[in-house]
């Protein structure tokens, strides 16, 4: 019979003899030098049915180890062994594809359609050598062309050479197989319904984490910031200060607004606001003149009149300009003007005018009635003098002071001020002149003046520029009552016009130490329907109180609706900074306290302890600055309200603001 080896076909000695051999495809067996049988039936067909019954049994292994996704068509794995057959002229064998077979187009070509979409296929990604995947009929290729020879050598290599292969592969083309997921495509990825191989799964959970990383972070920053706030004070109601960041953008918000001209340590103000008058509340150096200067120059910039008493000359060296009108009124001063009292008195009640001013009233009962009848003394001269003719400065001050009552007698005789002149009355008339006298004492330095008249109430009528009233540290005891009647003789002047917007100014700085100016209190409950507005600076509130009377002293506090608060002295019983802190006010607080502990469960519990944590409400009412902050404050530093906001700012601002 000869060699059975030489006659008897290769395939059917393995099923006999149950060799794992594999079968040369075509290229091997060329590779190899043998003749390629293609008369060979394929496993499980007719010829042999030994073949046919082990053939069959192979099929249905590799049916069951091929993934469900791929169940209803060829093995992609011979896909493209089976297209590179077809354009090489060799019949499909028994592993190809039934669309190859039939003549179809080949794997890899059928593969490049569908990655450009031409028959509804849907790549993951081109950067990627992946399989191109479908949903319908028969499987795809998994692999490019590239993965064509690789994948020939290692069918015919066995298990081992398979392997060897693929790990020789760059990682973008090892094929893995495709397991079973419960991602599906309704996720809204293109493609169609099915489920995604792990893969695709990846890719898909890769993009989205992409695009929902920033929105994570978002979220975990804002419950960062919600948990603590809500471990912080929460505002309920009472006084709101804002510092900081809050600050600062509502002075920014504010500065945006097209209605506000003026600017008052770096806020702006409204217009509505100006008419409410300001009180600037700061100890020495702390920077209430630095504020005002600032304000001013936005007043005079405007075009603003204003009436200045000005400490040291600091607001004249900043802003004195002659060819604006501006005047300067000082009877020590060179470039002053002089004042005629008697330029004052158009009416017999002007006289009772000018004598308020001189000596203006107090609360205290005695001092009260000592300075009511000085008053009615002076009065009964001046008027006297001006029916006279007599309109002297000079000779007003004579006889208010060193003048014999003999020659009193006649010029007060029928007036209140007779029976002070009555010889039994010697030492209480001793006594009302004593304080006509100091009140006046001005009067004598008025008489060496050579310049030209001047009248207050003519200058508030008709007058232009800013009305400077300066004076030194020695002068104010010579000049306290003077420049205490020269501002309200300017007060009253301005409510005696029409109604209307004068923008007319009135600064006093350092209200404490001029001494009590009368009809001042008047002057801020009625000075703003005439356009007036006024700006008051002091140290301290004591000091006002004493020379206003606690009662008057709050009502000129209480009538300043602008106010700004820098740094305070305190005193044994608080001081200037407790007044301060209460001006400020109290607030209702929500303050929510989180408390976390362990508990101790038992000894044979698992880990020995149990974490708990509470979180309580409690409502308090405390004081919004303390009077310490206030005290503590920097330079140019404060708490600054404006008449139509209902917060304080935290404020700070330069020196050439």
């Amino acid at each position: 019979m000869g060699n059975p080896r030489a006659v008897r076909p290769a395939w059917l000695g393995r099923m006999t003899t149950g060799t794992k051999a594999s079968s040369p495809t075509p290229g091997e067996a060329r590779s190899r030098g043998r003749p390629l049988d293609e008369s060979r039936p394929p496993d499980g067909g007719g010829g042999n049915p030994a073949g046919a019954r082990c053939g069959g049994a192979r099929a249905a292994t590799r049916a069951r180890r091929r993934p469900r996704w791929n169940r209803s068509g060829g093995d992609p794995q011979h896909a493209d062994r089976a297209a590179g057959r077809a354009r090489g002229g060799q019949p499909a064998c028994w592993r190809e594809p039934a669309c190859a077979q039939a003549g179809g187009e080949p794997a890899p070509r059928r593969m490049e359609r569908r990655r450009r979409g031409a028959l509804g296929g849907n790549p993951l990604d081109d950067r990627r050598v992946a399989p191109a995947l479908t949903r319908r009929g028969g499987g795809a290729a998994r692999h490019s062309i590239r993965a064509e020879q690789p994948r020939r050598a290692a069918h015919s290599a066995g298990r081992k050479g398979r392997a060897a292969a693929l790990r020789s592969r760059p990682k973008a083309l090892r094929a893995r197989r495709p397991r079973r997921t419960d991602l599906r495509r309704s996720l809204g990825l293109p493609g169609g319904q099915g489920l995604l191989s792990p893969g695709e799964t990846m890719d898909w959970m890769t993009s989205q984490w992409r695009d929902s990383v920033p929105l994570a972070a978002a979220l975990l920053l804002a419950g960062a910031l919600a948990l603590r706030r809500g471990s912080s004070d929460v505002h309920k109601r009472g006084a709101r200060v804002l510092t900081g960041g809050q600050a600062r953008r509502a002075i920014a918000r504010r500065r945006r607004r097209k209605t506000a001209a003026l600017t008052l340590a770096g806020v702006r103000l409204d217009a509505c606001e100006e008419t409410r008058h300001f009180k600037l509340i700061g100890t020495t150096g702390a920077g209430k003149s630095t504020a005002i200067a600032g304000l001013l120059r936005d007043v005079l910039a405007r075009g603003d009149r204003a009436v200045i008493t000005d400490p040291d000359g600091g607001y004249r060296a900043r802003f004195h300009e002659p060819r604006r009108g501006d005047v300067i009124l000082n009877p020590f001063d060179a470039d002053s003007v002089k004042w005629d009292p008697f330029a004052e008195i158009r009416a017999p009640w002007d006289v009772d005018q000018l004598a308020s001013g001189l000596i203006p009233a107090t609360e205290d009962p005695s001092g009260r009635e000592w300075r009511g009848y000085a008053r009615t003394f002076l009065s009964a001269i001046a008027r006297r003098c001006h029916e006279s003719g007599r309109r002297d400065s000079g000779e007003l001050w004579r006889l208010l002071t060193v003048a014999p009552s003999v020659e009193l007698r006649p010029l007060v005789a029928g007036s209140p001020a007779q029976p002070f002149l009555d010889p039994e009355n010697a030492r209480m008339f001793g006594s009302i002149r004593s304080v006509a006298g100091s009140a006046a004492a001005a009067f004598q330095y008025l008489e060496g003046q050579r310049a030209r008249s001047f009248s207050v109430r003519d200058w508030v009528r008709a007058g232009r520029g800013v009305l400077f009233i300066p004076y030194a540290a020695p002068q104010i005891a010579a000049l306290r009552s003077v420049i205490a009647a020269w501002v309200r003789l300017a007060i009253f002047e301005a409510m005696a016009s029409a109604e209307g917007d004068q923008r007319l100014w009135f600064v006093v700085d350092e209200l404490d130490s001029l001494g009590a100016i009368d009809g001042l209190k008047d002057a801020l409950a009625r000075l703003r329907k005439f356009g007036g507005r006024c700006v008051l600076a002091f140290q301290s509130l004591a000091q006002v109180s004493h020379t206003y009377g606690s009662g008057e002293a709050q009502t000129l506090v209480e009538n300043c609706g602008n106010t700004l608060i820098l740094r305070c002295s305190g005193s044994e019983h608080g001081g200037t900074s407790q007044f301060a802190s209460r001006l400020i006010g109290e607030r209702e607080v929500i303050r929510r306290q989180a408390s976390r502990g362990h508990d101790r469960a038992g000894f044979l519990s698992a880990r020995g302890a149990r974490r708990t944590s509470s979180i309580s409400e409690q409502h308090l009412i405390e004081t919004a600055v303390l009077p310490a902050e206030l005290e503590q404050l920097p330079n140019l530093s404060g708490y600054l309200k404006t008449a139509a906001s209902p917060v304080w700012l935290r404020v700070s601002f330069r020196g050439g603001a």
